[in-house]
């Protein structure tokens, strides 16, 4: 649940921010996850394409960086014989095993598919880990059609899982797919976003059952006037969802149809119109125009993403769209204009596992913010509209526990928010001075944070509160943020 704020935020100048990350950047407890990748170079799918061993270490650093992600401490055996793992786990004193593997039955292309986990026959307490696993991991092959959880398997004859090798507790041993099955293996985990969907799920598992926050999908906003606000959410059925605020009326809601796995996008470049991004069930790009009243429905823009979309608009006749690509985890932005367009897609070469942000300032100047493979936030600009970018993505040098949400009040401001690694909700200011600020705005949140700006002196900020309802928190020129967060009532 949200914890409410009964004293204006505290802001802390740049001059202390590197106390400040060191502080926030400590977990409330020392979970540590032992992530075991298969070195089996001996198994290959039957066309010799793909590799057990290589897919999962490549699943293991994916999986640390997540867990990384998420506060808990996490160790990849990487190339480590067995018994040289199960010493190490030992050493480093694990409080959970996690071993990946892929499947495989017979010696050619099969029809057996989906996701198993492996457990020590004798323990109840990892025999409920495993469960949570593979439910998780099969959840999140959702979007490739791989989502067949073949549940548990109870062993006695699993080096690593032999409590007598190593002692921690829970442990399993995740068998993600085969890949002696066509469809598995070209399906997902030849493919970068299918190893990081098997990262995502085995992440996803180990937070479900130590009671950790993780699902980080939040809404969306934007605002066309003084007077309106709109924010889009993925609902309880993967569909958009539309909640609409006027000083007239109020909050209202209505439903978009389509359906994603991941977070929409909305922006609004002038009154009166509005342009919702999603992508679909194949990770497809989508858009969904509002004018005059009514909505064109989703139409296909032909691009596969990794991640839901990040949108702005430098003017009227402009609106600016970043994403994570779905064959390299690489940031790209995509220039649209009245008298354009679509443009093509513009490489911005940062990698991060997130939806990164873009912000525009004013007519032709661009901010991209992401989270990096190190959990810590960066930025890339742009002074002439998309066209060139800086050479190389500044680091801000503090680690964040979600990926960024940002907005411009003016040209001389960049408001971000984020989760902190101590789950509050944190907000990262800067000034035409050059000044970045960082602030703490407490709370406990869930997912990324939204943020409107109504104008130059009015923002609302949209926060996922752990109970899952939604919380709204204003800010004005005049008065500051309020006093606390309002509880709207949503839940998601």
């Amino acid at each position: 649940m949200i914890i409410m704020i009964n004293k204006q935020t505290l802001s802390i100048k740049i001059v202390v921010i590197f106390l400040v990350c060191i502080l926030t950047a400590i977990p409330a407890f020392a979970l540590k996850v032992y992530v075991n990748p298969s070195i089996q170079t001996g198994n290959y799918s039957p066309d010799g394409a793909y590799q057990e061993a290589a897919g999962m270490q490549d699943v293991a650093v994916r999986l640390v960086n997540k867990l990384i992600g998420r506060g808990i401490e996490a160790r990849n055996s990487g190339w480590l014989s067995l018994s040289g793992a199960c010493t190490d786990s030992e050493n480093w004193g694990s409080d959970c095993f996690v071993a990946l593997h892929t499947d495989a039955s017979g010696s050619g292309w099969t029809s057996t598919h989906g996701t198993t986990t492996l457990y020590w026959y004798n323990n109840p307490t990892s025999a409920y880990f495993a469960g949570i696993c593979s439910d998780q991991v099969s959840r999140h092959f959702t979007k490739f059609g791989l989502n067949y959880n073949r549940g548990t398997s109870a062993r006695s004859d699993l080096y690593v899982l032999n409590p007598s090798n190593q002692s921690a507790v829970p442990s399993a041993l995740v068998e993600g797919l085969f890949h002696t099955n066509y469809n598995d293996v070209y399906g997902a985990l030849m493919n970068d976003s299918g190893r990081q969907a098997y990262a995502e799920g085995v992440c996803a598992a180990v937070c479900k059952y130590y009671g950790i926050i993780y699902n980080e999908d939040g809404p969306s906003a934007c605002s066309m006037n003084s007077n309106r606000i709109d924010m889009v959410s993925r609902g309880a059925y993967g569909q958009v969802v539309l909640d609409t605020w006027t000083s007239a009326v109020g909050w209202s809601t209505v439903s978009l149809g389509g359906v994603t796995y991941e977070a929409p996008a909305i922006v609004s470049r002038t009154n009166g119109i509005l342009d919702a991004f999603c992508a679909s069930t194949t990770g497809v790009l989508h858009q969904n125009h509002y004018e005059n009243g009514n909505w064109s429905g989703w139409q296909n823009l032909n691009q596969t993403l990794a991640s839901g979309p990040s949108v702005c608009s430098q003017n009227s006749n402009n609106i600016t769209i970043c994403a994570r690509n779905g064959g390299n985890n690489q940031v790209y932005v995509r220039n649209w204009t009245t008298s354009g367009g679509w443009g093509s897609w513009v490489p911005l070469y940062g990698t991060t596992y997130d939806s990164p942000c873009i912000v525009s300032r004013a007519s032709g100047t661009l901010d991209v913010f992401a989270r990096g493979p190190d959990n810590k936030l960066y930025q890339k600009s742009s002074y002439d509209g998309g066209v060139t970018w800086t050479a190389n993505w500044y680091n801000h040098n503090f680690v964040i526990g979600s990926a960024p949400a940002g907005v411009s009040r003016n040209s001389g401001n960049v408001e971000l928010f984020f989760r902190g690694t101590n789950n509050n909700m944190m907000g990262h200011n800067w000034n035409s001075g050059g000044v970045w600020t960082l602030a703490d705005y407490g709370g406990q949140i869930s997912a990324v944070p939204a943020v409107a700006k109504r104008d130059s002196n009015t923002m609302d900020v949209f926060v996922r509160g752990t109970d899952d309802y939604l919380y709204q928190l204003g800010w004005t020129a005049a008065g500051g943020w309020w006093a606390g967060y309002y509880n709207m009532g949503y839940y998601y």
